[in-house]
């Protein structure tokens, strides 16, 4: 998926994508290659939950859990409880 986007990743400041077991799988690449190359790009990566997003940072037990995934650049307020 990442490298699909090439420059693009530069100029884009919100990302969403689902990550689980079969992800790992298939694609062969583990949430940590896809935490570690956004982080390095200025994203704040974090579990999209009912009323939030929770920037967290990285665990290994991430990668056998089905979650849905947000990355936001340079956004430090983009957490807690959703609002509306």
């Amino acid at each position: 998926m990442l490298d699909g986007f090439g420059d693009m990743l530069s100029h884009t400041g919100i990302i969403q994508f689902e990550f689980g077991i079969n992800s790992l799988v298939l694609a062969r690449r583990p949430l940590r290659d896809f935490w570690c190359r956004l982080e390095g790009l200025g994203f704040r990566i974090g579990k999209l939950m009912p009323r939030c997003i929770d920037f967290a940072p990285y665990r290994p037990r991430y990668e056998a859990r089905w979650a849905n995934i947000v990355a936001v650049r340079n956004a430090p307020t983009l957490h807690g409880p959703a609002t509306g």
